[in-house]
C-alpha cells in the first residue's frame, strides 16, 4: 500500500518522540484522536532510530533536539540515505529559536513542522490542518511539504529560495493554477514585477475559470488596475518548463495558431515544419525535443512512417500529441505501439487544446494514468534505465484500477528487460489469457520465444500482431529474422520486401535486411548492407546482445556461431567494434569450456592496441594460458564482464554530464517529488554554527531481517504482523 494511501485511510504506523512522559501521552492522544490508531510513543530519538532498524514505520513526529548527536535533522537525513526507509515521512516539533534547521530539513525531505510549546487542542488543530492540506493536494507529499516550506521561506524573507522552489514545483506540476499564482507572488517579492504580471496573465490564458481569483490576486499585489487588459505586453515565464517544441503540419494556418499558443505559454524555442521529410531531417541533426505536435496526414514522409522513424532514431522519451481529424480506427494500433501521448481533434479549439497540452506535459513529468505509465516504462526500458522502470512498475502494479491483463504485460516486459526470458514468456501467456489478443503481449511473447529459439510459435505471435497493426516495420523485421532462422529464405525476403514497400529508406528496414542476411548465413551480403548505414553500432549491439541471450538460455553454440557471422559482416575499418565482438566471443567460448579456442580471439583483440578492451583481453589471456597448458579449471571474474558496442548516438547534447543531484537520484532511485521536497529544493543559506554541529555526526542505520520482511509489532501483547 502506498504511503499516501496510508495517510488517507489513517492506517499509517506513527511513532511519536519526546523525553517527557506527559508530552508523550499528549502526542499519543492527539495522534489517535485524529484517527491514527496505530500510534506508539518512545522517549528518545535514539530509541526511534533503533525502532526504524527493526520495524516498519510510516510517520515520525519528533523534536529537533539540535544540540544532541541524535537529533531530528539527522532523522530526516537518515530517511533519504537508506533505501529501507524510503517512504517514511517525518514531521518536526520545533521552538522559535530552532528555525535555523528548517531550510536544511526541507532540503533533506521534511514533511512538515509544528511549533512548540503546544496544547492538546492546538496540536490537534495543526495536525488536522496537515491532513486537510494533504487531501487538498490529492495526498501528494511534495505539494503538501512545499506549503510548509513556502510558509517558512516567506516568514524568514528568503525570497530567492522561494522563487527557486516555485519554479522547481512548476517543472514537476506544470500548468497547476495554484502553483502559478504562487510563482507570480514569488516573482513580485523578488522585484520582478513585470514578470509577475505576465505570469498572472498566462494563468488567465490557460485557466479561464480562474479570472476572479486572478483579479483578486492582482489587486492584492499591484493595485486594482495594474496588469489589466490594457497593460503593455511583457514576455512571460515559460510556465510549463518546456524546452524545444516541434510542430509538424502541412497547413500554414494551423502551424501559426499552434505556435501562437506556445508563445503565450512562454516557450522560446519552437520549430515548425510543413512536411515529414523536413521534420525528420531536423530530428536527425538535433537533440530530442520536449514536445512534438504533429498532423497524421502530412506531405512526403507521412504520420505513421514519421512516427516510427522518430522513435527508431532514439527519440523514445518525447511526448507526441497528434492534432488531426484524419485518424481512422485502423491507425490506432500503430499509434498505441509508438507510445503517442495524446490525441487532439481538428478544427482546433484553443481551450480544449490547451488542456490537452497541459495534461500531456503533467503526465510526462509525473505519470498517473495507466497508458502514460506504460509509455514511460517502455521508454525507460528502451533507454536501459531498468531501475527507473521498476520504480514506476511497482506504482503501476499497486494501482487497483488497472486490469490484471495489462499488469501481466508490464511484468512480462520487465522480465524480458532483465533477461528473464522464460518468465517473460509466462507473463505474456497470462496476459493473453486474461485480456485476449493484446498487441504488446503478442510482441513480448514473440520476442521471448524467439530468444528461446522456439521459432515457429514466435512467428505465429508476430504474424498475429502484424495482422492487428500492419504498418509496424520493426515487427516485420523480426518476422523476417525468425523466418531466416527457420531456413525459410524466400519468406524472409518477402517480409523484408513488405517493410521496404512501407518505408524503403527507414533505418529500421535497412538494419533489418542486414540482420536477416546474417541470420540466413550471408555475411558478405550483410556487410554490403551495413555499408549503407550512417552507423552500424545499433545492429552490432543487437547481435551481441542476442548472442549473450543465447548463452544465458543454454544455446552457447548458437551464440558463438552468431558471433562468427557478425565478425564476418563487420567492415575491416571498424576495428574497435571488431575487437569488442571478438572479446565477447572469447568470453562465450570460455563459458562453453573451449579455453584454447578463446585464445586466438583474445590475440585478435590484443593486436588492436587502440581498442577499449585491449587491457582486459591482455589480462584475461595472461590468466587463461596457464589453465590451457596445465588443464586446470578456469573461472571468469566479474571484471571480465562482456562489453557491448556503444549504441548509436541518441538525441542528447554532447558533453552533457550528470550533476550531483542526478547521481543521488540514480543511486537512490528517487527523483524530484518522490519524497516531499527532496531534490526539489536546495537552500542557499550559509550553514550556521548550530547546523554544522547538528550535522557533524552522520546518521547510523542497519536494517535488521525483520524490517526486510516488512514486519511490525503492534498491540499490548507485541503481536507480530506483516505491514
Amino acid at each position: 500500500m502506498a504511503i499516501e494511501t496510508k495517510f488517507q485511510d489513517k492506517t499509517a504506523r506513527v511513532v511519536l518522540v519526546d523525553s517527557s512522559g506527559p508530552v508523550r501521552q499528549l502526542l499519543s492522544e492527539v495522534s489517535k484522536g485524529i484517527g491514527f490508531s496505530n500510534s506508539q510513543s518512545v522517549s528518545s530519538l535514539a530509541d526511534a532510530h533503533n525502532l526504524l532498524e527493526t520495524e516498519s514505520v510510516d510517520w515520525l513526529i519528533v523534536p529537533l533536539n539540535g544540540t544532541q548527536d541524535a537529533n531530528g535533522l539527522q532523522t530526516v537525513r537518515m530517511v533519504i540515505n537508506f533505501a529501507e526507509l524510503k517512504g517514511v515521512k517525518v514531521s518536526l516539533l520545533v521552538e522559535d529559536a530552532e528555525a535555523w534547521a528548517l531550510s536544511k530539513a526541507f532540503e533533506f525531505g521534511l514533511l512538515s513542522f509544528h511549533m512548540k510549546p503546544f496544547t492538546k487542542d492546538s496540536l490537534t488543530k495543526e495536525l488536522e490542518e496537515l491532513m486537510g492540506i494533504f487531501a487538498e493536494n490529492d495526498w501528494d507529499a511534495a505539494r503538501t511539504s512545499s506549503e510548509y516550506l513556502r510558509k517558512h521561506l516567506r516568514e524568514t524573507n528568503q525570497a530567492a529560495d522561494l522563487l527557486t522552489l516555485e519554479k522547481s514545483l512548476l517543472e514537476l506540476f506544470p500548468g497547476n493554477t495554484k502553483l502559478l499564482i504562487c510563482l507570480a507572488e514569488a516573482l513580485h517579492v523578488n522585484g520582478q514585477t513585470d514578470k509577475a504580471k505576465a505570469t498572472l496573465k498566462q494563468v488567465e490564458f490557460i485557466d479561464t475559470g480562474a479570472a476572479a481569483t486572478i483579479k483578486e490576486k492582482r489587486a492584492a499585489l499591484f493595485g486594482a488596475d495594474a496588469g489589466g487588459p490594457d497593460a503593455a505586453p511583457v514576455a512571460g515565464e515559460n510556465i510549463l518548463g518546456l524546452g524545444v517544441v516541434v510542430i509538424i503540419d502541412g497547413d500554414d494556418s494551423v502551424r501559426s495558431a499552434v505556435r501562437a499558443i506556445f508563445n503565450e505559454l512562454g516557450v522560446k524555442d519552437i520549430f515548425d515544419f510543413a512536411d515529414g521529410d523536413a521534420a525528420f531531417e531536423w530530428f536527425r541533426a538535433n537533440p530530442e525535443p520536449s514536445l512534438v505536435i504533429m498532423e497524421w496526414r502530412i506531405p512526403k514522409v507521412t504520420g505513421p512512417l514519421l512516427l516510427q522513424r522518430i522513435r527508431s532514431k532514439g527519440a523514445v522519451n518525447v511526448p507526441i500529441i497528434l492534432l488531426s481529424s484524419l485518424i481512422k480506427p485502423m491507425d490506432m494500433p500503430i499509434i498505441r505501439e509508438m507510445g503517442v501521448a495524446n490525441l487532439a481533434q481538428k478544427p482546433m479549439e484553443r481551450d480544449a487544446f490547451l488542456k490537452v497540452i497541459i495534461w500531456t506535459v503533467q503526465q510526462d513529468r509525473m505519470p498517473t494514468e495507466a497508458q502514460t505509465m506504460e509509455n514511460k516504462i517502455r521508454a525507460y526500458i528502451s533507454n536501459k534505465k531498468i531501475g527507473n522502470a521498476e520504480e514506476l512498475i511497482a506504482r503501476y502494479l499497486a494501482d487497483v484500477g488497472i486490469a490484471p491483463g495489462r499488469k501481466a504485460v508490464m511484468r512480462a516486459e520487465q522480465a524480458f528487460a532483465k533477461d528473464q526470458f522464460e518468465a517473460a514468456r509466462d507473463f505474456s501467456i497470462e496476459a493473453i489469457r486474461q485480456s485476449g489478443e493484446s498487441l504488446f503481449a503478442l510482441n513480448i511473447l514473440g520476442k521471448s520465444l524467439m530468444t528461446l529459439r522456439q521459432f515457429e510459435p514466435a512467428l505465429k505471435c508476430f504474424q498475429k500482431a502484424q495482422g492487428l497493426s500492419p504498418t509496424n516495420l520493426e515487427r516485420l523485421v523480426m518476422m523476417a529474422e525468425t523466418q531466416a532462422e527457420m531456413v525459410e529464405p524466400v519468406k524472409a525476403v518477402e517480409s523484408i520486401n513488405k517493410a521496404k514497400d512501407i518505408d524503403p529508406n527507414s533505418t529500421t528496414t535497412i538494419e533489418g535486411e542486414a540482420k536477416v542476411a546474417l541470420a540466413g548465413g550471408s555475411p558478405e551480403a550483410a556487410k554490403e548492407i551495413l555499408g549503407q548505414l550512417e552507423s552500424m553500432s545499433n545492429v552490432i549491439s543487437y547481435l551481441n546482445n542476442k548472442a549473450v541471450a543465447h548463452a544465458k538460455c543454454g544455446f552457447s553454440e548458437e551464440g558463438i556461431k552468431l558471433y562468427e557471422k557478425t565478425l564476418a559482416a563487420i567492415p575491416s575499418a571498424q576495428r574497435d567494434i571488431l575487437s569488442i565482438v571478438n572479446y565477447n566471443m572469447a568470453l562465450a567460448k570460455i563459458r562453453f569450456g573451449d579455453f584454447s579456442g578463446a585464445l586466438p580471439d583474445l590475440d585478435a583483440v590484443i593486436s588492436i592496441t587502440e581498442s577499449r578492451v585491449h587491457k582486459k583481453a591482455a589480462d584475461l589471456k595472461a590468466r587463461l594460458e596457464p589453465a590451457v597448458i596445465t588443464g586446470k579449471t578456469f573461472s571468469l571474474r566479474e571484471v571480465d564482464a562482456a562489453n557491448a558496442p556503444e549504441p548509436a548516438p541518441t538525441n542528447k547534447e554532447e558533453g552533457q554530464t550528470a550533476d550531483a543531484s542526478t547521481l543521488v537520484t540514480v543511486m537512490l532511485e528517487q527523483g524530484p517529488g518522490d519524497h516531499c521536497c527532496y531534490l526539489l529544493f536546495k537552500t542557499t543559506s550559509a550553514d550556521s554554527p548550530e547546523l554544522t554541529k547538528a550535522l557533524a555526526v552522520a546518521p547510523k542505520f542497519k536494517a535488521r531481517k525483520s524490517l526486510e520482511r516488512g514486519e511490525t509489532f503492534a498491540g499490548a501483547d507485541g503481536t507480530k504482523t506483516a505491514s
